[in-house]
């Protein structure tokens, strides 16, 4: 049985883990794992700034080791979506579990957010001499 918090405290929560890797090509594939809430949004939305700073063409977010997201992570993953537009940057995220995809559907941004199905499939689509930003 799980112990009970005590009202007012915050269990703590999973830490969220960033490696970006620059796989060429003007691409950067940042993996995310953990949890993308209130208590870790910062963290991404630091990561990211600091990423776009570099003036990748494409930036892949990897989600797939995201067990969580609130309206907070919501909310980091559309400001860098309107930073990298801003900077000429595609965003995309891809490989998006089923239930993060889900969350992002009923609050009406997946369409905004570049959500792609494969990490695979993008990056050959960017490295193909026919593909467009």
């Amino acid at each position: 049985m799980a112990s009970p918090v005590p009202f007012g405290d915050v269990p703590p929560t999973a830490p969220l883990r960033l490696a970006a890797t620059d796989i060429g090509d003007g691409q950067v594939v940042l993996m995310v794992t953990g949890e993308v809430d209130m208590a870790t949004c910062d963290q991404l939305d630091q990561t990211v700034a600091h990423l776009l700073r570099r003036r990748p063409r494409r930036l892949l977010l990897d989600l797939a080791g995201v067990r969580f997201l609130d309206s907070s992570g919501i909310r980091v993953l559309l400001h860098s979506g309107r930073r990298a537009q801003q900077q000429d940057c595609h965003l995309s995220l891809v490989n998006t579990p089923p239930a993060v995809r889900r969350v992002l559907e009923i609050a009406g941004v997946a369409s905004l957010l570049g959500l792609d199905v494969d990490r695979d499939d993008q990056t050959e689509a960017v490295s193909s001499p026919d593909s467009t930003r």
